[in-house]
């Protein structure tokens, strides 16, 4: 009975951390050096600890990190699917510095960004 508790509570969470993907997304709300998860839970209409419990229950990242998950993942497709200049990347992913950027690039994906590019872009 137990799992089966746990089950549909995560799968609760799951569906929560898509609404909050699809929030952040939609109102590119990434860009914001530190949104808070005050600001976001009245956004989504719950209790700020239900929101960071719900996060780390459906993702497995803490709320900075499920931001920073997603930054990667619009830099990862600009970078594998267009040309765009660098500093493109950066501000479209909301980073102002290119060094904290390829750190959490390369920590995500385990190259650089450069690299990633020369993988799609070789011929």
């Amino acid at each position: 009975m137990e799992a089966k508790t746990y089950d549909k509570e995560r799968l609760e969470a799951v569906k929560l951390c898509r609404e909050l993907h699809r929030l952040i997304i939609d109102k590119k709300l990434y860009l914001q050096d530190n949104i808070s998860r005050v600001e976001l839970s009245r956004m989504m209409n719950v209790n700020p600890d239900y929101l960071y419990q719900e996060i780390k229950l459906g993702s497995g990242f803490t709320l900075r990190n499920f931001i920073k998950a997603i930054r990667m993942n619009i830099a990862y497709k600009m970078l594998s699917q267009t040309n765009c200049n660098m500093k493109i990347v950066l501000a479209e992913c909301g980073y102002k510095d290119k060094s904290p950027f390829y750190r959490a690039f390369n920590e995500r994906f385990h190259c650089s960004p450069t690299q990633l590019r020369k993988r799609y872009f070789a011929n």
